[in-house]
């Protein structure tokens, strides 16, 4: 035994032990989530009247930028995609043969990869025109109509129109309630998808109970 503390005559207090680590908590268990609803499920409830039909789409956003241009056949496929090149109506009035070289470049891609496929074009910023001047975006409208016509003409066969204009102008900040035009490019984007191919096209039942086995992996 150690001797005793001097002066005091008593042995010092043995040294504090520290308290043993607590056991972790037991961890909760995970309960599966639901499945979803499988394809042939949604088919048969859509048969027996339970369920509306409705369209899904994804959208793949580039940015504009090239190196999504050169991958763009791995993004997309030509029987069931609807194409969207947004641009600026203020850039286009004001440098118009910059932003032409932009919207050409897109459509080309497009072209090389999905040719035949729809195509809208959408101007946006409209107010900042002349105030949204319905003679100067109609000017701008058939300028860049001729244009495309000229330098790019089969990249254009799938293009739909918006009474009379080749593009859609919209105003960003008025929004969908606000502008109708965003209503009309909904409607047309809508339409579109509707008449793709891979949506006419019937899939086998059993192809869709294989596509939900996947799902659930």
């Amino acid at each position: 035994p150690p001797p005793p503390a001097s002066g005091s005559g008593q042995p010092p207090p043995p040294p504090k032990r520290s308290a043993p680590n607590p056991s972790p908590p037991t961890p909760t268990p995970i309960k599966p989530s639901k499945p979803p609803p499988g394809s042939f499920e949604l088919v048969r409830a859509f048969r027996e009247g339970k369920r509306k039909r409705s369209l899904v789409l994804r959208v793949w956003d580039t940015g504009g930028q090239p190196v999504f241009l050169s991958i763009l056949q791995l993004l997309t496929a030509r029987e069931g995609t609807v194409y969207l090149i947004v641009f600026n109506l203020a850039e286009l009035h004001e440098a118009f043969d910059d932003a032409v070289d932009s919207i050409v470049a897109q459509l080309h891609s497009i072209q090389l990869y999905a040719a035949g496929a729809p195509v809208l074009l959408a101007g946006t910023r409209k107010d900042e025109v002349n105030g949204g001047s319905t003679a100067t975006i109609r000017s701008l409208s058939a300028r860049l109509h001729e244009t495309l016509l000229r330098r790019c003409a089969p990249a254009i066969g799938g293009l739909k129109m918006c009474d009379g204009l080749c593009f859609f102008a919209v105003e960003n900040k008025r929004g969908y309630g606000g502008d109708e035009t965003i209503r009309q490019l909904v409607r047309a984007i809508d339409s579109a998808a509707h008449g793709l191919p891979a949506v006419q096209r019937r899939m086998p039942q059993a192809w869709l109970r294989v596509h939900d086995e996947l799902r659930r992996i």
